[in-house]
């Protein structure tokens, strides 16, 4: 069964199943079967149709686009976690992968076998956020606090250390 998860800013998600229907649309507008409230979606934005037994998002022309996994496009095939964005609006695709049929002559693995591969693969040194990508986290970014507080805290223990030490060499000067 296909479900799409709409994140609209500043709204709970929305998570909706389609139930396989051939056609489902997505727009402002109140006769899509997906009414999605926000400034950046089209009255009539997209729609998702039933292909075989996969799902197709295609753009119904409109003003702010439509990307797929982080790429503008007019239309594309949709599978399990695809992230879409409407607008300025995002959403991910879930829908069970049917299992393809075996080609005769392909290998399976059995159990407690591997996939053996020529690929060569590195660790990346770096990394950066793709295009498009958006943070869904309900959790905000922690700021670094401020360097005056290190520094006053970092004077704090020097003045406890130097009073210990001061206290120290009195008590030693009595008994002496």
């Amino acid at each position: 069964m296909a479900k799409i998860t709409i994140y609209v800013p500043d709204q709970e998600p929305m998570k909706v199943s389609f139930d396989e229907k051939a056609e489902v649309t997505v727009g402002r507008g109140s006769d899509n079967d997906l009414i999605v409230d926000h400034e950046s979606i089209s009255g009539h934005h997209a729609k998702l149709q039933l292909e075989g037994d996969t799902y197709s998002l295609i753009d119904l022309g409109s003003t702010n686009g439509t990307k797929i996994d982080g790429i503008a496009t007019s239309n594309g095939p949709l599978s399990n976690g695809t992230q879409i964005t409407f607008g300025k609006v995002d959403a991910v695709y879930e829908c069970e992968e049917p299992v393809a049929a075996q080609e005769e002559g392909e290998a399976s693995l059995g159990e407690g076998e591997a996939f053996a591969s020529n690929m060569e693969v590195e660790i990346a040194e770096t990394s950066a956020k793709p295009a498009g990508f958006t943070n869904l986290s309900p959790l905000e970014k922690v700021e670094e606090k401020n360097q005056f507080g290190k520094i006053a805290m970092a004077a704090g223990v020097v003045a406890i250390i130097a009073a210990l030490a001061t206290f120290g060499a009195a008590a030693v000067m009595k008994v002496g």
